[in-house]
């Protein structure tokens, strides 16, 4: 296949003045100076950045990289234990996205080593570079951070297979994290070393990057590089301390640990690791990628916004309204971490006479004390579950939930908040044997909208009605001298058995038991219930396109488009790496309507009023399931005020195969757009704009609005974009190579 066309790649600062560092077998380094106007050798790359997380700059304008983080120790010392010398080891791992059936064919990552500020290399090093993939485990009652299981792949390479240049060096404001040299790493995977992520489950997947020490302890050892603002959860790793005696008696110790660290406002956060995987470029339709400010300083962002309207028919299936008076009560639902108390587990029945999909969920709830977790009811996670019915047995008197049928947790920005009051209620907490009298009169409705396709359908009719569970539980994160524990509300609705409890952190699947109100409380004797509500609805979607962005790209292979990527800034929002500012995060996009059209050629290229410009919509889709990653600045100044550069992330999507793009048999040309929409009400504090890129391919690119003519018809009117002259956009589009897929595992 004929690659397309990239844009220009002029040696950057780092790259002009590199030191090339191919460290020779045992560990030793050797050193060759690049000439000043030669970059690096593109062949390490071996392709196009499937997953990018860069490390990111104090100053993205500076004369030379300082990036804001430290080296985490990744080594092992392979070498056994002795009475003096105990063997250590600790292996940090970081998480991603696989965008679709595409090998991983080459690895980039940065490091430095401990107390190291030469641009050469330490006399040790490491003798040989274990990688690990590994497969994804989130969060449970065992350990409360998602992290690597399983491993799926693990293989060592010799240090001359890794390309290594000097890259800057680091600074983080904690003062036992000294300043070192960074270097970065190159590494091309042999074929039979590719990992091929269809071949197993899932799409997020862990890599471990670790030095290994086989025949002597270093002095300096080697740390891999930290990175502010998370993707996902953060790193986390695994350490290990083995030792002996004189004797000859062996221990050892393991354990997880996340990759944290205070933060330049005193405060404890997760830092990801920088790394970057490429595949190969037969898997690439078109790829116009952003490089950073170095590399071409004219990068800023078009603004490309819409607003979704969508109209909704909405049935309740269930509804058990809360008891807002003084006697209703908040029932602990909370699993925490730091634990305070015991994690709990709350669930109530209903009935289901109303078949269909359950798309979305509405419970009531309170705090203890009316703490609400870092001031911010919207920062809890929730696990809701729908579970069958376990009809009460004669021995106990209780039915109670079930197998789990369907389950989804909530984050942060998927759920809405709704606040009122009440009189002043208590809260009780019965496997940690507490009862509050009067403690709180907030009351917060949560309402969960689930996509269609998540949805979970119910079955029961009115002639054949089935019973379900509905179990919540709120997993939050405890701000420091914070007590926060989420109750869910009581209510006077209650129906067939009472409410359930569980002393457990979620996925449970043991044994419940009856919700009963405090010996004390005035409804004490009576069945108990919970508030919620269970809704189905039929959405119909629009949009208003406020401006759009498109740029042209040529095709030259029938294989559909898989997985996309783009570039973009929220517009005036900056990032100061490492400072402690309050600024304001932007709003999400609900999602990005991506769009391909066909192309209407310029009608007389020697007119420079003429261009050419997107024809018809060929192809529409509505993201809503996208990556956002930080991934560097663009060259635009924030507010007045404000501290740093505009932001730019990466964004990612993996297309389900019944909505990959197939085009025409031949060479054809097309247009893709991007549009961030933000559905009504929902107002973008920073408006989101798509990173521009300098020219590549055939006319510029475009932004188009929305007029409508004399007879009431909307339509598209184009107009170029210029910048220094020309313009187009930051975009790669990946496709199904025609492959047959992995080779057989040696």
């Amino acid at each position: 296949m004929k690659r397309p066309r990239r844009a220009p790649q002029p040696a950057s600062v780092i790259t002009a003045l590199a030191l090339l560092l191919v460290a020779a077998p045992g560990g030793q380094a050797n050193e060759a100076l690049l000439p000043v106007d030669r970059p690096l050798d593109p062949s390490a790359s071996n392709g196009c950045l499937q997953w990018e997380q860069p490390p990111i700059e104090w100053d993205a304008l500076s004369k030379t990289p300082v990036f804001c983080g430290w080296d985490e120790p990744s080594y092992s010392e392979e070498m056994p234990p002795t009475p003096e010398s105990p063997s250590n080891s600790r292996r940090p791992a970081a998480d991603f996205r696989c965008l679709g059936p595409m090998p991983v064919t080459s690895i980039h990552w940065w490091g430095s080593y401990e107390k190291w500020q030469s641009e050469t290399l330490p006399a040790v090093g490491p003798d040989a570079w274990e990688i690990t993939f590994s497969a994804n485990m989130p969060a449970d009652a065992y350990v409360p951070f998602s992290r690597p299981v399983n491993q799926l792949r693990q293989f060592e390479v010799t240090p001359d297979r890794v390309q290594i240049e000097a890259a800057g060096s680091d600074e983080f404001p904690d003062p036992n994290k000294p300043s070192d040299r960074c270097f970065r790493y190159s590494l091309a995977l042999e074929p039979m070393e590719y990992f091929w992520p269809d071949t197993y489950e899932g799409d997020i997947f862990w890599i471990g990057i670790t030095a290994l020490y086989k025949t002597q302890r270093p002095e300096h050892v080697w740390g891999w590089k930290t990175r502010p603002w998370c993707w996902m959860e953060g790193a986390v790793g695994v350490w290990t301390h083995a030792t002996v005696n004189a004797s000859g008696q062996g221990a050892s110790s393991t354990g997880f640990y996340e990759v944290t660290n205070k933060d330049a406002c005193g405060q404890t956060t997760k830092f990801d690791m920088a790394f970057s995987l490429d595949t190969d470029p037969d898997w690439v339709k078109w790829e116009q990628p952003f490089t950073g400010l170095r590399d071409w300083p004219a990068y800023v962002d078009e603004r490309s916004t819409g607003t979704g309207l969508r109209a909704s028919s909405i049935a309740y299936k269930w509804q058990q309204q809360p008891d807002q008076g003084r006697t209703g009560l908040a029932v602990d639902a909370t699993a925490d971490t730091p634990r305070t108390w015991s994690a709990q587990i709350l669930a109530d029945d209903f009935e289901c006479r109303l078949s269909g999909p359950v798309t979305q969920i509405q419970l009531w709830g309170s705090y203890m004390l009316d703490q609400v977790p870092s001031k911010d009811p919207a920062n809890p996670e929730f696990t809701l579950s729908i579970r069958a019915d376990v009809p009460a047995p004669s021995h106990t008197g209780i039915s109670m939930p079930g197998t789990v049928l369907w389950t989804k947790t909530f984050k942060k920005g998927q759920f809405a908040v709704q606040e009122s009051t009440s009189e002043k209620q208590g809260f009780s907490s019965p496997c940690n044997g507490q009862y509050i009298l009067n403690d709180h009169s907030r009351t917060f409705q949560y309402t969960f909208s689930i996509d269609p396709s998540e949805a979970f359908v119910q079955t029961g009719t009115a002639d054949k009605p089935v019973i379900y569970w509905l179990s919540v539980q709120a997993l939050i994160a405890q701000a420091p001298a914070s007590t926060a524990r989420f109750g869910w509300k009581t209510s006077t609705n209650a129906w067939n058995d009472d409410a359930v409890w569980a002393q457990a952190k979620e996925p449970y699947s043991g044994a419940w038991q009856k919700l009963n109100y405090p010996a004390v409380h005035p409804r004490v004797g009576q069945h108990t219930a919970l508030a919620f509500a269970i809704l189905t609805s039929h959405q119909s979607t629009s949009q208003v396109i406020d401006r759009q962005v498109a740029d042209d790209w040529r095709c030259e292979q029938p294989a559909p488009v898989v997985a996309a990527t783009w570039w973009g800034s929220y517009g005036e929002y900056t990032y100061a790496a490492c400072a402690c500012t309050d600024q304001v995060q932007p709003v999400r996009p609900d999602y990005f309507l991506l769009s391909i059209w066909s192309d209407v050629p310029d009608p007389d290229p020697n007119d420079p009023q003429d261009f050419s410009h997107p024809g018809g919509r060929l192809w529409e889709v509505e993201a809503t399931q996208y990556d956002e990653v930080l991934v560097g600045y663009d060259g635009d100044q924030g507010r007045p005020g404000t501290q740093g550069q505009e932001a730019v992330f990466r964004y990612s999507v993996r297309l389900p195969q019944d909505q990959w793009f197939a085009q025409r048999q031949g060479t054809n040309v097309y247009w893709f757009s991007v549009v961030a929409v933000y559905e009504y009400p929902k107002v973008a504090n920073y408006p989101w704009g798509w990173t521009n890129h300098e020219h590549v391919f055939n006319d510029d690119a475009v932004a188009g609005s929305e007029v409508t003519d004399a007879s009431g018809r909307k339509t598209l009117t184009w107009q170029p974009l210029k910048d220094r002259a020309t313009e187009d956009m930051s975009f790669v589009l990946f496709q199904q190579a025609q492959v047959l897929g992995p080779p057989p595992l040696p």
